[in-house]
């Protein structure tokens, strides 16, 4: 691959793809110098990433006009309350995780787990 312009309106894949990744930064206004110009000129000779920059634009636009949605309920004080809570195990009477699946230490019900039991391995 090239990064020569094939015809009028499309460059390579190179080109494209050097483009793609300063796109966002282009979008936030991010390029100085010699990269904002390559990337300038990039878009005024491939007709795709012009299209693809434009749609971006638009989207942003209407992004922009939506109304700002609020929840109708606050539920960070839940959420933070769980959060902070101290983890409570089952315990088994004889002091071992209560039922299930032990494998590498943890429950689990996947390949290579055995069930415990209160007898002492061998």
């Amino acid at each position: 691959m090239t990064t020569r312009r094939e015809d009028a309106g499309t460059e390579t894949a190179d080109g494209c793809a050097a483009f793609a990744a300063a796109l966002p930064d282009y979008l936030d206004g991010a390029l100085t110098g010699e990269a904002d110009g390559s990337a300038r000129a990039h878009i005024v000779s491939c007709d795709s990433c012009r299209t693809l920059v434009r749609d971006l634009e638009r989207i942003r636009v209407r992004a922009a006009a939506l109304p700002v949605q609020r929840p109708s309920t606050d539920l960070w004080a839940g959420i933070e309350a769980r959060i902070q809570a101290p983890l409570r195990l089952e315990e088994h009477p004889e002091g071992r995780p209560r039922g299930g699946w032990v494998a590498g230490g943890s429950r689990s019900r996947g390949r290579g787990a055995r069930p415990w039991s209160s007898r002492p391995r061998a």
